[in-house]
């Protein structure tokens, strides 16, 4: 999916080797990421366990937002 944005956004990303001018290493994509996933864990788990917990394993956008602290309302 990363890929995906990042080329549509016309964004050159290289495998292995150094990245072109204006474009990214794949392992420097990766490190980001990875900490993006670190920094938003416990959201990510707090929604995962309301989903789970759901009857029909659904949520709103809301019911989402609030589990994972974005919203109060």
């Amino acid at each position: 999916m990363t890929l995906n944005i990042l080329t549509a956004a016309g964004v050159q990303v290289t495998e292995t080797g150094p990245a072109p001018d204006g474009g990214l290493a794949w392992d420097h994509v990766m490190a980001i990421a990875q900490q993006r996933v670190d920094r938003e864990w416990d959201r990510i788990t707090a929604v995962a366990e309301a989903l789970l917990a759901a009857p029909d394993f659904t949520l709103t956008g809301t019911q989402a937002a609030r589990r994972a602290g974005i919203t109060t309302a």
